[in-house]
């Protein structure tokens, strides 16, 4: 998947669903967690994530389809003593990044739908682009690459009166080990936003 296609994908799905009678469109801020391999490369929270789109189109009172966009940035600064390949050993500072871009087609399911406040469930799968740079010294190691994702979500939307909504939502994102990545990228997310109805 080329970089247009990376921008191209999430409008084209919005568009789809703003174009039914009945949609949703949402912006959230997001607080992100690394666990497993992520975690143990980079171990601090990150308070650096949005997701950008998520648009849905209601194809019944209870389910919706669409897609989403988000962009999720974890940082951690390291002293000390490293082993980079056996029998090398290399001491100084590092600064760890990876730039997650999660891009999903989704589906929900909700209950609720005509009260103040509407929980939903929902599970996502498509692609999440991991940017991952070691920055130790003078020297960067990069690598960029697709890898096939899935992200299982939990939230609610909270009717704030017209067509706005306070949307709170928790999502495991998880990106399956491929290319030049070197573990699975996982990590949880916590998102509060605004969503119109």
């Amino acid at each position: 998947m080329n970089r247009k296609s990376f921008f191209i994908l999430p409008i084209l799905l919005l568009s789809a669903c703003l174009g039914y009678a009945q949609g949703m469109f949402s912006v959230t801020y997001d607080v992100s967690l690394p666990i497993g391999a992520t975690n143990a490369y980079i171990g601090q929270a990150s308070f650096r994530g949005v997701t950008l789109i998520d648009g849905r189109a209601f194809i019944s009172d209870n389910i919706s389809i669409g897609g989403s966009l988000g962009w999720h940035v974890f940082v951690e600064k390291l002293s000390g003593t490293f082993s980079p390949e056996p029998n090398l050993d290399v001491t100084g500072t590092q600064v760890r990044y990876i730039n997650s871009f999660p891009v999903m087609a989704r589906g929900h399911y909700y209950w609720n739908t005509y009260g103040r406040i509407m929980p939903y469930v929902g599970l996502g799968a498509g692609t999440i682009n991991v940017n991952q740079r070691t920055d130790f010294g003078l020297f960067t190691d990069r690598t960029n690459s697709w890898t096939f994702g899935l992200s299982p979500q939990v939230g609610a939307l909270f009717d704030m009166g017209g067509q706005v909504n306070l949307h709170l939502k928790a999502e495991y994102n998880h990106g399956f080990k491929s290319g030049d990545t070197n573990f699975d990228i996982q990590y949880f997310t916590i998102g509060l936003g605004l969503a119109w109805l």
